[in-house]
């Protein structure tokens, strides 16, 4: 993936999934497994409150032990794939939102957070095909919409990313994930002025977003404003480290600025982005499709 931070995208789009009702849960502490809760019913009631501690790791262990009692209970499958994701497990998710997908086909939620997974393990192709029907089934919720834009935007499909952008806003103004893609599209297309007021409307509440603040740096490298950009840009880099779009635009700025040392730094730093990304992308291939990487052994 080049052209957003999807990993962290994902995750944030994960949160949007509505949680079960356990408010008056998140306070208490988390509780140790007793002994004696097997049922299904019970495991799932621990596992919410799990998640609503946030506490996907433990989960998703139950949420599996609840799939081997039930193992074609699609409300399972869609706890067990979404606590997945937010515990950092997009190959369990995929597993069990096509799984999920399968037996219901028309369900928004479903698509949705199997588009989420496909987006983490940057299968565009299928993640447009996922949030695209979701989109359909579900064009009134701002997360869908958004997910299915920034697989658009991946994509490079810009026109439709901006129009389902535009929708997200009309639903959520103030939702700093759809300005910040709507600027970065406004930069790739030269509009400058216009990339600019999208970030600093982001920026306004959230000086520290790294995507406004990447957008904000390239229209500032664009206008040859190298030191305004390379504040910016740097600010992108601490929010995202990881980020290997955004280090390789600093490498550019650090090198007209002569800063040849730093400049070497952050070519590294995108080196092994993308280093990390390949080798995240194979391992998740080898879990997803152990029999095609056993052939090619």
């Amino acid at each position: 993936m080049t052209r957003i931070g999807v990993r962290t995208l994902a995750l944030a789009l994960a949160l949007f999934v509505l949680l079960p009702d356990v408010e008056g849960q998140k306070k208490s502490r988390v509780k140790p497994l007793a002994p004696k809760v097997e049922s299904v019913n019970q495991l799932r009631t621990l596992a919410h409150e799990r998640m609503a501690q946030r506490n996907h790791r433990s989960a998703v262990a139950l949420l599996r032990r609840t799939l081997v009692q039930a193992p074609n209970s699609t409300d399972l499958l869609f706890d067990y794939g979404r606590a997945s994701l937010q515990a950092g497990l997009p190959a369990e998710t995929l597993r069990a939102l096509t799984a999920a997908s399968r037996i219901e086909p028309e369900n928004p939620d479903y698509l949705h957070v199997l588009g989420l997974a496909q987006l983490w393990v940057a299968d565009l192709e299928a993640a447009e095909v996922s949030l695209g029907r979701a989109a359909q089934l579900a064009p009134q919720s701002s997360p869908v919409l958004l997910a299915y834009a920034v697989a658009l935007h991946g994509r490079k499909e810009y026109d439709q990313a901006a129009t389902h952008l535009e929708h997200v806003l009309a639903l959520d103004p103030q939702n700093g994930e759809a300005l910040y893609l709507l600027g970065d599209i406004a930069q790739i297309r030269g509009d400058l002025r216009t990339a600019e007021e999208l970030a600093q409307r982001v920026l306004a509440s959230e000086p520290r977003h790294p995507g406004a603040n990447l957008v904000a740096g390239l229209a500032l490298m664009k206008r040859g404003d190298y030191a305004a950009a390379q504040k910016a840009l740097e600010t992108a880099a601490t929010g995202d480290p990881g980020y290997g779009r955004t280090q390789y635009h600093l490498s550019q700025v650090y090198t007209r600025l002569g800063e040849e040392r730093r400049a070497a730094a952050a070519r590294a730093a995108y080196e092994e982005s993308v280093r990390k990304s390949s080798e995240q992308q194979q391992a998740l291939r080898r879990l997803l499709h152990p029999s095609a990487a056993k052939d090619k052994q």
